[in-house]
């Protein structure tokens, strides 16, 4: 099978066509790449190494933000991974694990990037945060209206 047909198979979204799909394939970072900007779920199938490469993760992710459920254990629990993906795209931290959504230094760099990001945020620590200028200083008013 070559890669135009395997992309075919991505995109039915049907995991037991998907399924089909040659491990050699799964190890191709270009097809990875491209599988997984059209079917995020697909990361889910690559090889181990392809799940934790930061900078492959990251521009999957920008262009279907659901391929981070995918990414490698590792790579979900590093920060630096954490705040490089909420400064590509501040939406991204919805899809991050739940410690980076508390976290200060990503949520600021998610709500430079969009005050949207502001609603992903941890609601135990969204309190906390209205009050801080770092935070406050980056979303408009409304956003803190009980109204």
């Amino acid at each position: 099978m070559d890669k135009k047909e395997a992309l075919e198979l991505v995109e039915s979204f049907d995991d037991n066509e998907i399924k089909k799909i040659p491990k050699d394939l799964w190890k191709d970072r270009d097809f990875v790449g491209l599988a997984s900007v059209i079917n995020g779920s697909v990361l889910q199938f690559a090889d181990q190494s392809l799940r934790n490469d930061g900078s492959l993760v990251a521009h999957i992710a920008t262009q279907n933000g659901s391929a981070l459920r995918y990414a490698g254990e590792t790579l979900r629990k590093d920060r630096d991974f954490a705040i490089k993906c909420v400064t590509l795209d501040g939406l991204l931290l919805r899809e991050l694990d739940t410690k980076f959504k508390k976290d200060k230094e990503v949520i600021v760099e998610a709500i430079a990037q969009t005050s949207a990001a502001w609603w992903d945020v941890d609601e135990s620590v969204r309190e906390d945060l209205k009050n801080d200028p770092d935070i406050s200083g980056l979303l408009p008013d409304h956003f803190f209206n009980d109204n």
